[in-house]
């Protein structure tokens, strides 16, 4: 489940005369506490309270959460006693449809609202629960992606408004101190299913090193506290190398080759980022071999990088929405189409029968909920479906001609036909389409 365990702060408000802070359901002294594993949020660091108080007064805000099947399971608590209490109520958005709406995991998108609603609440400041063990699990799933050495400095001690101070203990100690002092915590019920890689990690992966070594947590601190150390001061080397081999948005070839090989590779990254283009391994060893051959390549989001005259550029390609195709079009005699066929089919980029078509014919790039019926297969994919199963680079959809008729998608250039449209022993004319799309590059 998502890291944050997130509490709010700001100038103390007026202690309230509350006899009683406790949650609801919190475990009572003589309970057995919590497993290890879950997180912990205190209920009110100004005012502790027993268990055993049942006064009845009401318990603090509570900050709903959908866990993966849209439920509201996770609660985190934001003590009245201390932040002001918004005037609006709070819920819980549809996680999973909202996510797949923007195109994001369910935990990645209930972190982002997570802290959208933290940030909407005037504070100083915003302080997290984050504890040394959240930092190892972030550690590890990091590695487990594949990361760079600033992706291993994992959860930062403070950003912006935000602090963790709570990031170098870890989570058993935090969890023998409440209960030791009585204070009531909740916990998230889902913290147990290994559902999710997180949990997999905190639940499997952490013990299993623990046996190897008790002190696991402490020392992935310590290396994380080197990386950041690492990462702080060759940020500082790269803004100054930046500034030297980059001038008016190209980088100069010759300038950048006599750094460090790590250098190298950051200023190249910052450059990328800065104007907007994929940061991907693929894209940073594509213009790290341009600084030694005169070249290009299509980084996506309708960018080249070029390498000419000994600098590095970019430049920029009009959309395919804008772009005015120069299509070739014949209607041929089945007879005809397949005598041209035995010696090389190849000379067209598209070909149906002429007969099914239904109204007027274009081309144009994909749209959203594009879909076709693939001829031979009898079954219907979206687009982007489709890319993903030919393995088309997401940098280079944009660029594939779609066919369309009046009643949908016919045909996806080089690729696929529609099973309505597709030539058979029936057919008596064929469509043909020939497709220029190599003027794009803008000079």
């Amino acid at each position: 489940m998502p890291e944050e365990k997130a509490t709010l702060s700001k100038q103390p408000a007026p202690e309230k005369k509350s006899d009683a802070a406790k949650l609801p359901n919190a475990p009572p002294k003589t309970e057995k506490p919590p497993d290890k594993n879950d997180g912990i949020k205190p209920a009110s660091a100004a005012e502790p309270q027993k268990p055993e108080d049942k006064s009845g007064t009401p318990p603090p805000a509570e900050v709903k959460k959908a866990d993966a099947s849209g439920k509201d399971s996770r609660k985190d608590t934001v003590p009245t006693g201390d932040v002001k209490k918004p005037e609006a109520s709070v819920k819980s958005p549809p996680a999973p449809a909202e996510a797949k709406k923007a195109a994001l995991g369910v935990e990645e998108f209930s972190r982002q609202a997570r802290y959208s609603f933290f940030h909407s609440i005037e504070c100083d400041k915003i302080a997290t629960a984050h504890s040394l063990s959240d930092n190892a699990e972030t550690l590890l799933f990091r590695l487990a992606r594949g990361t760079s050495l600033k992706g291993a400095c994992a959860i930062p001690p403070t950003r912006n408004k935000i602090i963790r101070p709570l990031i170098n203990i870890a989570s058993g100690e935090i969890r023998d101190y409440l209960n030791e002092h009585n204070i009531p915590y909740c916990t998230d019920s889902t913290n147990t299913l290994n559902d999710y890689s997180r949990n997999y990690i905190r639940n499997v992966i952490i013990p299993a090193l623990k046996k190897i070594n008790p002190a696991f947590e402490s020392n992935a601190s310590r290396f994380i506290e080197s990386a950041l150390t690492d990462e702080i001061y060759l940020e500082k080397q790269t803004s100054s190398a930046y500034d030297k081999v980059c001038l008016k948005n190209v980088i100069i070839c010759d300038a950048l080759k006599k750094y460090d090989k790590a250098i190298i590779n950051r200023v190249i990254a910052k450059w990328l980022d800065e104007n907007k283009v994929p940061v991907s391994s693929c894209n940073l060893y594509k213009a790290k071999e341009l600084l030694y051959i005169s070249s290009s390549f299509s980084a996506g989001r309708g960018q080249d990088i070029v390498s000419e005259g000994g600098v590095l550029k970019l430049a920029y390609k009009k959309s395919l929405e804008d772009f005015e195709f120069i299509v070739d079009k014949k209607i041929i005699p089945v007879k005809e189409f397949l005598t041209i066929c035995e010696f090389g089919c190849k000379r067209f980029d598209f070909f149906c029968d002429c007969d099914k078509i239904i109204g007027n014919v274009n081309v144009r790039s994909r749209m959203p909920g594009d879909s076709i019926t693939l001829n031979g297969r009898g079954c219907t994919k979206s687009l982007k479906k489709l890319y993903n199963e030919l393995h088309i680079p997401a940098n280079e959809r944009t660029e594939i001609p779609v066919i369309a008729d009046d009643f949908g998608v016919i045909g996806v250039c080089g690729f696929a036909v529609s099973q309505r449209v597709a030539v058979n022993d029936k057919t008596q004319n064929v469509l043909t389409l020939n497709i220029r799309t190599e003027d794009l590059l803008n000079e």
